[in-house]
């Protein structure tokens, strides 16, 4: 028996996919285009835009407060790449996954909330 490994690649639509590369650097370091299910390592690896690669363990996506888990076999980004689903139920934003896995958004992320 083959076990998987890796799963389907995960874009962007290309109309979305557009507008991005259009958008100023600082909402293209927000978003994700491009993102995979690496089986073997239990991770999500999620890229921006810069190819700057974020690897997040399948234990960050806890059950969410209906009961829904995600469906790692089932990833798609959405919403101009500010959310990541797997599959029709479960939903991640990327503001979370990067405040979490990404120092440098955190660090300014909190002195936008001190300054205001």
């Amino acid at each position: 028996m083959i076990e998987k490994t890796v799963g389907a690649i995960a874009h962007l639509a290309p109309l979305e996919l557009d507008e991005i590369k259009r958008a100023p650097k600082e909402q293209q370091s927000k978003v994700f285009v491009i993102g995979f299910v690496d089986f073997m390592a239990q991770e999500v690896v999620l890229m921006k835009i810069n190819n700057q690669e974020i690897d997040v363990p399948f234990e960050f996506f806890e059950t969410s407060g209906n009961g829904s888990k995600p469906d790692f076999d089932d990833i798609s980004i959405i919403d101009f790449g500010y959310t990541i689903a797997f599959g029709k139920k479960y939903e991640a934003s990327s503001h979370a996954i990067l405040y979490a896995f990404e120092p440098g958004y955190k660090l300014a992320c909190d002195a936008n909330k001190m300054a205001n």
